[in-house]
């Protein structure tokens, strides 16, 4: 999903061939997203990996979304 929100502003999401939602990727997002915050910091990111109600956690340039 990162890579549409860098290339895109609508989507269009396939299933075994059938369409599943289309349109704005932000109201997509909003639609469908899960449990997820995004913490921004500055320096190493491995301080995450203490915590065991984090899931996982997916890194970008100055900041981590977090499950």
């Amino acid at each position: 999903m990162e890579l549409a929100e860098k290339l895109c502003e609508d989507i269009l999401l396939i299933d075994k061939g059938r369409a599943v939602s289309s349109g704005k990727l932000t109201d997509i997002k909003k639609n469908f997203g899960g449990n997820n915050i995004r913490l921004g910091f500055t320096g190493d990111n491995t301080f995450l990996k203490q915590f065991p109600e984090i899931i996982k956690f997916d890194n970008y340039n100055n900041y981590s979304e977090i499950h």
